[in-house]
């Protein structure tokens, strides 16, 4: 999954992502219409779509660890 992530990541400048304020949560919040102001050129739109998509895929498989004061994680 981190290598996903750094994936997506390379696709948006370092200043783009300080620009745009884009964090983990903004990341899987981005719509087409979004990439598509980031992106002008339609084939890094697609590559990052393709890779955003399976990264919200792993989102939804893997279930999210719940820490309990009884139950550590």
């Amino acid at each position: 999954m981190c290598m996903m992530i750094l994936t997506i990541l390379h696709y948006i400048t370092e200043c783009s992502l300080l620009e745009q304020q884009i964090d983990g949560e903004t990341l899987l919040g981005l719509t087409e219409r979004i990439v598509e102001r980031l992106f002008p050129v339609m084939k890094p739109q697609v590559t990052f779509l393709n890779e955003l998509n399976k990264l919200k895929n792993l989102e939804t498989e893997v279930p999210q660890l719940s820490c309990t004061q009884q139950e550590p994680c």
